[in-house]
């Protein structure tokens, strides 16, 4: 066919098949890189979390429940006996570009000791503002910052930071946070409080919770482990010297389970295993003496 004198060719089909094909095949990277960059998320707060803590406790922010569980550890950490008519949290993010309800896929909050506390946070969060936003928040609170680093500290000893892998970090303690900033090896205490499936771990050391009149071995440890339902199912391990000694192991797990009843089940040597469930009213109950916890613990004088 010919037109204004020039011959007009047609384009093979299979030209047309391949470049339709191609386009997608572009497409499909795109997306992939996105979701890779900016939605996948694989946990790494475990991973800093100081080994055999007094109590530590994951919670998984990307489930329903979970989220509101971690709104209320945000007003418990930010928001208590706040004066002014912006929250605290609100004047963080405006400062360093943070947004902590859209971003954080999960959190932990560690009690070292009796004295020292760890909070940590992991998700997509941007960095390039993260140290100056802090430490111009910090000075407008007149807690005269310095940095240090990826850290930035208060002069009563407070520190706040991000680590090389992305997990935000605050503590009382500037050993502890220091400690934190360093991502630790996956080690089975990581492996069993971030567990698959869960929307909250907890690992108390037994250590720490009472006197008993054997010594307690290096390993005597608890772990809760909540998973989503309704009602929620709960298991139960005891891990240590204590595991083979007739206890009543609800005394320990008493301010997050209440008077729920929990049923012994087969486990080896040296371990206890229990399950049970809980309802709905009894678990907010639990989180509410937890986040009650968490209260004291952040609003204490710095641990030194």
């Amino acid at each position: 066919m010919y037109v204004a004198g020039v011959e007009r060719r047609s384009h093979s089909h299979r030209l047309v098949f391949a470049g339709f094909a191609l386009s997608l095949a572009v497409a499909f990277a795109c997306a992939l890189y996105i979701h890779h960059r900016y939605t996948r998320y694989s946990p790494l707060v475990a991973l800093h979390v100081p080994d055999q803590p007094r109590l530590a406790v994951w919670l998984n922010v990307e489930q329903n429940v979970g989220f509101e569980v971690f709104q209320g550890f945000l007003d418990a950490a930010l928001e208590f006996r706040r004066t002014g008519p912006e929250p605290r949290v609100k004047h963080l993010e405006g400062k360093t570009g943070l947004e902590l309800e859209v971003d954080t896929r999960e959190v932990a909050f560690v009690a070292v000791d009796e004295r020292r506390w760890l909070i940590l946070l992991g998700g997509l969060f941007r960095r390039d503002r993260l140290v100056s936003g802090l430490t111009r928040w910090l000075a407008e609170l007149d807690m005269h910052p310095r940095t240090e680093g990826d850290l930035v500290i208060a002069a009563d000893g407070h520190a706040f930071g991000i680590s090389a892998d992305g997990v935000l970090i605050a503590s009382n303690a500037l050993e502890v946070a220091r400690a934190a900033m360093a991502s630790g090896k996956r080690s089975e205490q990581a492996a069993v409080l971030s567990k698959p499936g869960s929307f909250m771990n907890v690992l108390i050391d037994e250590r720490a919770s009472s006197s008993p009149s054997a010594a307690p071995g290096p390993t005597d440890r608890l772990w809760v482990s909540i998973e989503p339902g309704n009602p929620f199912p709960v298991f139960v391990q005891r891990l240590g010297t204590r595991a083979d000694r007739p206890q009543d192991i609800q005394a320990v797990t008493a301010f997050l389970l209440g008077s729920s009843p929990l049923r012994a089940v087969d486990a080896p040597q040296g371990v206890q295993h229990f399950q049970g469930q809980l309802e709905q009213e009894q678990l907010k109950r639990g989180l509410a003496a937890l986040q009650e916890r968490i209260q004291t613990a952040v609003w204490l004088a710095g641990a030194n």
